[in-house]
């Protein structure tokens, strides 16, 4: 008789480009995460999941609209259903609200022709912005 029943791996949809960065603080961004991306903290279900993306997409429910409402303090949680005040203490391991890189695509035409150059950009403060990677596409 097993003393510890094997369980079923949980299985993501997802990509690792989707839920990891080559460079980042090591945080996760309360402000740009998706759902599978905040499960991944111990302690978020999807029901907490969903409701800090219900809580920063406003009142229209959307994402990326006018009537968003960004995080802006970790302290901001406590509002959240299911997230415990000792949960929202901890939060500072696990989260923040602004992200320092990113991933950054321009299209250039010139005579007819597109190229597309990306970078990889990292903020170290408001007027303190670094190419990390840059190359044409």
């Amino acid at each position: 008789m097993a003393l510890i029943q094997a369980q079923p791996a949980a299985v993501y949809n997802n990509s690792f480009f989707e839920l990891f960065s080559v460079a980042s603080t090591g945080l996760i961004n309360l402000n740009t995460a998706s759902a599978v991306a905040l499960q991944m903290v111990p302690g978020v279900d999807d029901n907490i999941a969903r409701a800090i993306l219900k809580r920063r997409a406003g009142l229209d429910g959307v994402d990326g609209t006018d009537d968003d409402v960004p995080f802006r303090s970790l302290a901001e949680l406590q509002g959240i259903p299911g997230v415990s005040p000792q949960g929202a203490q901890n939060a500072n391991r696990y989260f923040n609200v602004r992200s320092a890189t990113f991933d950054v695509e321009v299209t250039a035409e010139l005579d007819g022709r597109t190229r597309k150059m990306h970078a990889l950009l990292r903020r170290n403060a408001p007027n303190d912005v670094r190419v990390l990677v840059c190359y044409w596409r």
